[in-house]
């Protein structure tokens, strides 16, 4: 298709994340402009990531854990082949605590535990993750306990 043939154009999705990211920090509502880039670069990664973080301001959970999980889902070695460089932290640890995140604020807090025992194992010397994975474990329990009565 069209979008095969045109030549990728990192610096254009650059353009994008970075006035993204300049518009929401002046408190402007980016939603228009993110599906403007996604729309122009409906694979690139970094754009998911984006979005997955306006969904997560927004209290839009789910919507952002079907991003997020489209990113812990990325076949790591086909990414060189987009010639992008991505960090891979949006693959792995960042999702994993995003993820995290989302699940807790939905009350699915056994889930969210796991999320943040993953981010955890992706850096163990990140003792926020430890302490998240325990507050959630925490409620968790409550909530297994207020089922029980």
């Amino acid at each position: 298709g069209l979008a095969r043939r045109r030549p990728f154009d990192p610096l254009g999705v650059l353009v994008f994340t970075d006035l993204v990211r300049l518009r929401r920090d002046g408190g402007e509502d980016v939603r228009e402009l993110l599906l403007e880039a996604r729309g122009r670069y409906p694979h690139n990664k970094l754009l998911w990531w984006v979005a997955a973080a306006q969904h997560v301001t927004e209290k839009e959970y789910s919507d952002a854990l079907e991003l997020l999980d489209r990113l812990l889902a990325v076949e790591l070695a086909t990414l060189p082949a987009e010639g992008v460089a991505y960090d891979r932290r949006i693959f792995g640890e960042f999702a994993h605590e995003a993820r995290g995140v989302c699940l807790f604020r939905l009350g699915r807090y056994r889930e969210a535990a796991d999320a943040y025992a993953a981010a955890s194992r992706a850096d163990p010397s990140n003792v926020a993750y430890r302490a998240k994975w325990k507050v959630a474990l925490g409620r968790a329990g409550q909530t297994a306990l207020r089922g029980v009565g």
